[in-house]
């Protein structure tokens, strides 16, 4: 084989692997980027030995619409809260992103530091919210310190606040309530 023809075909073979991303083959690198969605996001979970739960997910800020893994974070980010006798985390959430749309009055303006300019990503799945209550306080009994709240068909969104960030919530129909549940396992 001459040299201009293994010159043309190492030329070709360069040419067709500097293609294949834009064809939606994806290198081992950039699948690594993608799967790492929610590594850096929030830090691993802490314990909270007063309601012996973890303690309310803390998340980054997310600057572009976010994964659907990065979704259930916020989710969790955004519903959960502490204060000196009660404690709201969620577990089991689940959430599919819908086809971003344009901002609807009737329907988002409730979203709070909603970016009214920018596009909304509708969300439908589930989740299951915990009020626990402080160890040694009305109700709390170890083991048996929270309420669970099981929300089947949740629905919300993320959206763009005025600050750049990214946030997301869903919600539904609490259908069962139950008391006198332990708390989740302490992971997110």
């Amino acid at each position: 084989m001459s040299l201009g023809v293994r010159f043309r075909s190492v030329a070709i073979c360069l040419s067709v692997f500097a293609l294949l991303p834009s064809f939606g083959c994806k290198t081992a690198e950039i699948q690594a980027v993608g799967q790492a969605g929610t590594a850096s996001l929030s830090g691993p979970p802490v314990f909270n030995a007063a309601f012996q739960a973890r303690e309310p997910r803390k998340c980054s800020r997310v600057t572009g619409p976010p994964s659907a893994a990065q979704a259930v974070a916020l989710i969790q980010c955004f519903r959960e809260k502490i204060d000196a006798h009660e404690l709201w985390i969620t577990s089991n959430v689940q959430a599919e992103i819908g086809s971003p749309r344009a901002f609807l009055y009737d329907t988002d303006a409730n979203w709070p530091e909603i970016d009214t300019n920018s596009k909304i990503y509708p969300l439908r799945g589930s989740l299951i919210g915990y009020d626990c209550t402080h160890i040694g306080e009305v109700g709390g009994v170890r083991g048996k310190n929270c309420m669970k709240f099981v929300i089947a068909s949740a629905k919300g969104a993320c959206w763009k606040t005025t600050f750049g960030d990214w946030k997301c919530d869903e919600d539904g129909n609490m259908n069962p309530s139950t008391a006198d549940e332990p708390p989740p396992a302490p992971v997110y």
